[in-house]
């Protein structure tokens, strides 16, 4: 039968070389914060058809819709 045994664990140690863009990484990106102003009156469909093709709105976008703002 096998025996089993512990090994102490000291830390990590760098492996490779660091990336260059190492400490200036940003925040997550919050879409919801960046697109919607009014959150009662805000909410998001999805295109199903070509037919806005030529808006550059494609079957599978997702749209954000504020019902408050006047198109």
């Amino acid at each position: 039968m096998p025996t089993s045994f512990v090994l102490p664990v000291w830390g990590a140690i760098p492996g490779g070389y660091p990336s260059p863009a190492q400490g200036y990484e940003d925040d997550p990106l919050d879409l919801h914060a960046l697109l919607v102003r009014h959150p009662a009156a805000t909410f998001f469909m999805k295109v199903r058809g070509n037919h806005l093709r030529s808006e550059g709105i494609r079957d599978g976008s997702i749209l954000v819709v504020d019902r408050s703002i006047t198109p």
